[in-house]
């Protein structure tokens, strides 16, 4: 290889055989149906946080209530980036390996998200179970 040539792994113009589009196709799909799901929990989720603080009047409904909404929507919508990314995919020609990039960024951005709720919610959990214990033996 020339110094002038880029390094890259696949050719440009590389176009995944109809096997590939298939699975690939099917993970588009489930992406997006996740990513559906997702969005409407987290509309659900903005209806009763609303609701909760309109009729219950308690602050705590919108510490809780907002979060959860935000990143339901915002998981959601990168869940259906990465679907529509991949449903490119096989819809395309010439594009395959930009548009299986743009599904990878999409999803690696959704699970850094569902990773620090996680590691968050663990740690409040774990917070909540010391302090409540601590009350009933002391």
């Amino acid at each position: 290889m020339s110094e002038s040539e880029p390094e890259s792994a696949t050719p440009v113009g590389y176009e995944f055989n109809d096997q590939e589009n298939q699975v690939i196709g099917r993970c588009g799909q489930r992406a997006r149906l996740w990513g559906l799901a997702a969005l409407l929990i987290g509309a659900m989720a903005g209806a009763l946080t609303v609701f909760g603080f309109v009729f219950g009047g308690k602050v705590v409904v919108l510490l809780v209530g907002l979060p959860i909404t935000f990143v339901h929507l915002l998981v959601g919508n990168y869940y259906r980036e990465a679907g529509a990314s991949m449903e490119r995919i096989v819809l395309t020609e010439g594009l395959d390996v930009d548009h299986l990039l743009s599904s990878i960024g999409a999803l690696t951005h959704a699970f850094k998200i569902e990773t620090a709720v996680t590691l968050i919610t663990a740690v409040a959990t774990i917070a909540g179970v010391a302090v409540t214990t601590g009350f009933m033996l002391g």
